[in-house]
């Protein structure tokens, strides 16, 4: 009999990362937060078709909430109707809010730098992050308000981020395995492959170039971080080329997965000639052979830009601002679970 669980978690605690590792295991199938998202914002959409899997070997069926939007009182009826979805376990995952402030102010600049995610505005401080994202910001208020989705559910995991390092990974999904009531002793070495957002972001940001005095846009992405395809678009070709980047890109953090090509969107691809898309499909290794070593250059610049720049550690200021921001939230949450009060050192 299949079982159903829950994952929570609201930004900058390992939310991509345990998607995929979950995902690794052949007895779990977990929606990604992308298709529990878009389906809770529906008006007729229903999260709990996505715990219907249909895959025999599948014995766990999950859903990932991720977006603070659940919270809102515009869709209070869908978040009623999310909570009464009867599960069997329950993860939440949680972060220290210096830690997570601290990721989020670097994240925000990195995508600044890389150009992408649309952040414009470079906050410097917890107080600067607040000002300009204050959505984000308080973002982190319903990570540890998550507890409000355990309703009639006693079978709740707490993931605190360190234990996704790379050093505690291992022990960290086989309790989790555990926990979902699978086989605890699977391992996967993609566990310990480094992955990095912005890379993946620059990858599928692409590259446009001239072929037949057309413009030709596409997009790249490793297989492995790349979950569900944008509707209709089918990649051209999948190659092994990522060593070939990280040779002209030393500063790029390595990424695991072979690279898939695709066009930006259908409509920019249907504009294309007949002629010009068939030489895509026929030379697309040829073309991106030559014009991986022009993304290669960009993205080391990028990339040393984004290390020069990282914040280190957040002010005394900072710390202090944060506290005082989260302070009821932290309370309630420690209330339940008195054991981060120490290890969070509040």
């Amino acid at each position: 009999m299949n079982s159903r669980f829950k994952v929570v978690a609201m930004g900058r605690v390992g939310a991509l990362a345990i998607n995929r590792f979950i995902n690794y295991h052949p007895q779990i199938s977990l929606a990604t937060y992308e298709q529990t998202s878009k389906l809770f914002k529906s008006p007729t959409g229903n999260i709990a078709e996505l715990l219907n899997g249909s895959d025999q070997q599948t014995t766990r069926q999950g859903i990932h909430i991720h977006d603070a939007v659940i919270f809102n009182k515009k869709f209070r009826k869908n978040f009623i109707k999310m909570n009464n979805i009867k599960v069997d376990h329950i993860l939440h995952l949680v972060r220290n809010p210096m830690e997570q402030t601290l990721s989020w102010i670097n994240h925000i600049n990195a995508s600044a730098i890389s150009g992408i995610g649309g952040w414009r505005e470079i906050p410097t401080s917890a107080k600067g992050f607040n000002e300009r994202y204050s959505e984000h910001f308080n973002m982190m208020k319903p990570g540890l308000q998550c507890r409000t989705l355990y309703k009639n559910h006693r079978k709740v995991k707490i993931v605190d981020f360190p234990s996704l390092a790379s050093s505690n990974i291992d022990q960290t999904m086989a309790d989790i395995y555990n926990f979902l009531g699978v086989n605890n002793s699977y391992r996967s070495e993609k566990f310990h492959k480094s992955q990095n957002n912005y890379t993946r972001e620059l990858l599928s940001k692409g590259i446009d170039f001239k072929l037949n005095n057309e413009v030709v846009e596409i997009k790249m992405a490793p297989v492995d971080l790349y979950f569900f395809p944008e509707e209709n678009i089918k990649p051209w070709i999948t190659i092994h080329d990522t060593h070939d980047i990280f040779k002209q890109c030393p500063s790029v953090p390595k990424i695991d997965g072979d690279l898939m090509f695709f066009p930006r969107s259908n409509a920019a691809h249907n504009r294309l000639s007949l002629r010009t898309r068939k030489m895509l499909h026929e030379d697309i290794r040829d073309i991106v052979s030559e014009i991986l070593p022009v993304w290669a250059k960009n993205a080391e610049v990028i990339a040393q830009q984004i290390e020069a720049e990282k914040l280190r550690a957040l002010s005394e200021e900072d710390c202090a601002f944060v506290t005082k921001m989260m302070k009821d939230d932290l309370d309630i949450f420690t209330r339940y679970h008195p054991e981060f009060k120490t290890l969070w050192g509040i």
